[in-house]
């Protein structure tokens, strides 16, 4: 029991009535009164100590959850943009990809033709070659035997 409760219950033990009539020891009440009006507001003071450092206890707790909410927002804004960016270098590079391999079947698709062409025109050329030698061939072959 603190010195307040303990100087009003002896003021509430003063003030209660003794048989028919209250007995009230007029110096024991104001010793009472004294005590209170001295120390009453030191108390009060201490309470409102108290209020203030609770309120400013609160206050630095609600700053740290702002700043702890701020910096998971932060991450999880990071983390999706992460994710974000990964999904576009992936599809980039599935892109990327199909670009390549539709050149490379496309320079191959060409080489092969290229290669057709002229393997074609080689053969063109040696049948024309061919051509032009056994008729050459034909020409000389009976003119060499005239020239024996």
């Amino acid at each position: 029991m603190n010195k307040i409760e303990h100087a009003l219950k002896a003021l509430r033990e003063a003030l209660a009535p003794q048989g028919l009539f209250a007995r009230v020891d007029a110096a024991e009440c104001q010793r009472i009164l004294d005590y209170l009006e001295e120390n009453l507001p030191d108390v009060l003071r201490r309470a409102d100590e108290i209020v203030r450092d609770r309120d400013a206890v609160i206050r630095r707790a609600e700053d740290e959850a702002r700043r702890i909410l701020a910096e998971a927002e932060d991450r999880a804004r990071r983390m999706v943009s992460e994710s974000v960016v990964l999904k576009r270098a992936e599809e980039d590079a599935k892109r990327v990809e199909a670009m390549a391999r539709e050149r490379g079947e496309r320079a191959a698709s060409d080489t092969a033709r290229v290669a057709a062409e002229t393997l074609d025109g080689l053969t063109s050329y040696l049948d024309s070659l061919s051509k032009r030698t056994q008729e050459y061939a034909r020409r000389v072959a009976p003119a060499k035997k005239y020239s024996r």
